[in-house]
C-alpha cells in the first residue's frame, strides 16, 4: 500500500526530530564543559567561578565561590548539590534530559526550526543551551524574520568577549570559539539561501512527498505514530477516583534520584502537549511531553509512561 504524506505532515516529522542521540552535538556540548571527576571517574560538584583547575569538589559550604554549582557537563538541576557525586551513566542521563529541553526551548523560541538543517539546528540550540538566545534578542528576531546575513552579524553583538581569542588555538573550545562556530553556521545558511538552493534537511535526502510499506511494518508504523500522537495533549488514564501519572526527569522509572519524580498530575487535568516518543523496549513507551501551564512541576518539560497516559481524559483503562 502507498501511504501519501502532506507537506504539513513532513514538516511536523522533521520537527519531532531531536538532537538527544547525535553522538557529534554531544561531544561539542561536553567540549565545551569542564568534565570534573574523581580518580574513579565520578562526577562530583563544583562551583563554576571556581579557578581552579581541576576545580574543587564542594563537598562543604565553605568551598562555594559564589557561582553556580554544577556537576556533570554542565548540569545544574537538583543533583548539583553540596557533597554529591553521580555515575559516568548517570552525567549521561542528565545530559540526555538537558539536551532534550533546550532543544525543545528553541523549537518555541524558533517557529520555523524543523524546516532548518541539522549544522543550524546544532547552533541555534547551542545558543539557547548558553542562554544568548532570548525572545527579544535581535538577533532571533532577524532569524524569525528570515535574515540570516542580518542575525549572523547580530549574534556577536553586544557582548563583553574578546573573539580575537577564536582563532588562537589555546583558547579554543572557549565562549568565543563556540560563538564564532554557531555565527558561521548563520552565514553558510544566509549564502544557502541568498544562491536560491534550498538546503536539504541533514534528516532528509531529497524531495520527499511519500513513502511506502505495509503497515505493520515498523518504520511505517513509528512513523504513523508520531504524526499521530506529537504535538496531541495527554492525560491521566482514569482508572479509579484518585487517578494520576508521575512525571520524570528521564524515561524510567527510578534512576537513582527518589524515584526519578518531578511531580504528578491527577485526572482529569491536562498533562501537556506531547513532544517526542521514545521506544525503551518493545512494551515500555514513554512521551516527552511539554507541561501543561496548570501543572506544578520542577520543570516545564517531562516525561510520562504511555502505559498511565491516553489523549482524551475521558479514556478508561482496559
Amino acid at each position: 500500500m502507498k501511504i501519501i504524506i502532506t507537506e504539513s505532515q513532513l514538516n511536523l516529522l522533521m520537527e519531532a526530530s531531536s538532537l538527544v542521540d547525535d553522538t557529534d552535538f554531544r561531544e561539542t556540548i561536553k567540549s565545551y564543559e569542564n568534565e570534573v571527576v574523581d580518580p574513579s571517574g565520578n562526577h562530583y560538584v563544583f562551583d563554576d567561578k571556581d579557578p581552579k583547575n581541576p576545580k574543587t569538589f564542594v563537598n562543604s559550604t565553605n568551598k562555594k565561590r559564589g557561582g553556580t554549582l554544577t556537576i556533570g557537563w554542565g548540569h545544574t538541576g537538583p543533583e548539583a548539590k553540596v557533597g554529591n557525586k553521580i555515575s559516568k551513566a548517570k552525567a549521561e542521563q542528565l545530559l540526555t534530559s538537558d539536551i532534550q529541553k533546550e532543544e525543545n526551548k528553541a523549537k518555541d523560541l524558533f517557529p520555523k526550526y524543523g524546516s532548518y538543517p541539522l549544522y543550524v539546528k546544532k547552533a541555534l540550540v547551542n545558543s539557547v543551551y548558553r542562554g544568548e538566545a532570548k525572545k527579544d534578542y535581535k538577533w532571533v528576531k532577524a532569524i524569525n524574520d528570515g535574515d540570516w546575513e542580518d542575525a549572523a552579524t547580530k549574534y556577536l553583538q553586544g557582548w563583553d568577549i574578546d573573539f580575537s581569542q577564536a582563532s588562537n588555538p589555546k583558547y579554543k573550545g572557549g565562549v568565543a570559539d563556540r560563538m564564532m562556530t554557531n555565527q558561521k553556521a548563520f552565514k553558510k545558511y544566509a549564502n544557502e539561501l541568498k544562491s536560491k538552493t534550498k538546503p536539504k534537511s541533514d534528516t532528509q535526502k531529497g524531495p520527499y512527498t511519500e513513502f511506502s510499506g505495509n503497515i505493520p511494518d515498523d518504520a511505517d508504523y513509528k512513523t504513523w505514530e508520531r504524526l499521530y500522537h506529537i504535538n496531541k495533549v495527554v492525560y491521566p488514564t482514569k482508572r479509579s477516583d484518585t487517578d494520576y501519572v508521575n512525571l520524570r526527569y528521564t524515561p524510567e522509572i527510578n534512576n537513582g534520584l527518589i524515584d526519578n519524580k518531578i511531580g504528578v498530575v491527577k485526572w482529569p487535568n491536562p498533562v501537556g502537549v506531547i513532544k517526542d516518543i521514545k521506544d525503551v523496549t518493545q512494551n515500555d513507551k514513554w512521551y516527552y511531553v511539554k507541561l501543561d501551564p496548570t501543572v506544578d512541576a520542577e520543570d516545564d518539560y517531562a516525561w510520562v509512561s504511555a502505559k498511565y497516559v491516553s489523549l482524551s481524559k475521558y479514556a478508561k483503562y482496559a
